[in-house]
């Protein structure tokens, strides 16, 4: 992961119209119910040896008190293990809150604020998923911390009380993709199905772009999976994906599927400069795929949530014409939210306060969130994706100073 996934919780941060003082001050998405806990966890680590160590896991749920079935997705490595803090996968997350999933979302020890046992923290170069180098991959080895924090996320959700601890589903990404197959194919009770978004291990873009480390050790691996998985699956890719090229992805599905499988692969069409940020950056591109993947498993699918239309007020990249705010927040905080992916949003106040948002399928609430946490004045929506929706004040809307009523001679 690159570029906007790597960066995406501070940019969240930032958004907030605090400054870089504001990074570390990420407001909770209150339309999600979101909520972090700490949870212990034990892992083994490449040596073999066990190690205990807090996790950070990012929850969602949807508004009454369920059982809701759950939801568990999984992030892919970093080149910066440090950053985010943690994973909130706030896209994902937000679409299967709409379906009535409660989302879990596991922030892996070794990545952001998830403690590494305190023996693995002295020399700061400790990686529980550490694999070996390029020539001696070990992907069994990289796999068995995610899947024992995959278990320990599923234990700890189902014990919940708005939990409906008979059904869950399974999403990953990039390495978190893989784990989620390898995940799938120990057919866990309950498990309605899963998608893989460029699901696979070893990938270097700076190095090897597109070229894998060991991609014929990986296909064996998927075709062990395929042939003990029985849940249905998704499986999305995309062409310019920079980590893991067509000619790596289509040849591990089909030693997958191979084995029975019910399972579906979709190469999407190249995707902005590299598709393998498909899943963070293309909500628009990936909800209707997952709405088909939905009326396989038998569910329902849900209209895209209604937003506010256009107002002709102004187009959207002419910054000049927002009200309210100074020049200088016009060049950067808006410019910053013009070159965020949709669904995105931009909120402002009479105050000159601002925050935007972009990612979630609620990104306008979160923008109005985001704004009116340091505003003085409440907040409206100024854009929202790429039509401005706010509207300039009608004459009858100004409040007219009325006539004094002094009595005539």
């Amino acid at each position: 992961m690159r570029g906007r996934m790597r960066l995406a919780l501070i940019a969240f941060a930032l958004s907030l119209g605090m400054g870089p003082a504001a990074a570390a001050d990420v407001a909770l998405a209150e339309a999600l119910n979101e909520s972090v806990i700490k949870l212990p966890v034990s892992i083994t680590l490449p040596n073999g040896n066990q190690a205990q160590g807090q996790m950070l896991l990012t929850t969602y749920k949807p508004a009454g008190p369920g059982p809701f079935p759950i939801a568990i997705i999984n992030h892919g490595r970093s080149a910066n293990r440090n950053a985010p803090d943690r994973f909130r996968m706030l896209g994902m997350a937000s679409y299967l809150v709409r379906y009535g999933f409660a989302v879990f979302v596991p922030t892996r020890l070794g990545y952001g604020g998830s403690v590494l046992p305190k023996g693995l923290q002295a020399d700061g170069s400790a990686d529980p998923e550490a694999s070996g180098d390029c020539r001696h991959k070990d992907y069994a080895v990289a796999l068995r911390p995610a899947l024992e924090e995959i278990a320990a996320t599923l234990s700890y959700a189902r014990q919940q009380r708005y939990i409906d601890a008979s059904r869950h589903l399974v999403v990953g990404h990039s390495s978190g993709g893989f784990a989620t197959v390898a995940y799938a194919a120990g057919n866990p009770p309950g498990l309605m199905g899963y998608a893989n978004f460029a699901g696979g291990v070893g990938g270097d873009p700076r190095r090897h772009p597109g070229i894998p480390c060991q991609a014929g050790r990986l296909a064996q691996a998927f075709a062990a999976y395929g042939r003990t998985t029985h849940a249905p699956s998704l499986w999305i890719y995309s062409e310019n994906d920079q980590y893991f090229a067509p000619r790596y992805s289509r040849a591990w599905y089909r030693a997958f599927a191979a084995g029975g499988s019910p399972s579906q692969f979709i190469l999407q069409a190249p995707f902005d400069e590299d598709g393998h940020r498909l899943l963070s950056d293309g909500l628009l591109v990936w909800r209707p795929m997952m709405d088909a993947f939905f009326v396989r498993l038998g569910m329902q699918t849900l209209p895209p949530p209604e937003g506010p239309t256009a107002s002709g007020y102004a187009m959207i990249r002419d910054a000049a014409r927002i009200p309210w705010l100074n020049a200088k927040t016009k060049a950067s905080a808006y410019a910053k939210f013009l070159a965020a992916p949709t669904p995105r949003a931009f909120a402002i106040s009479e105050a000159g306060s601002w925050g935007w948002a972009n990612g979630p399928e609620d990104a306008a609430s979160m923008a109005l969130t985001n704004c009116n946490r340091h505003s003085p004045k409440p907040c409206v929506l100024y854009a929202v994706d790429d039509a401005v929706v706010w509207r300039a004040p009608t004459p009858q809307d100004v409040p007219t100073t009325q006539p004094s009523l002094t009595k005539q001679p």
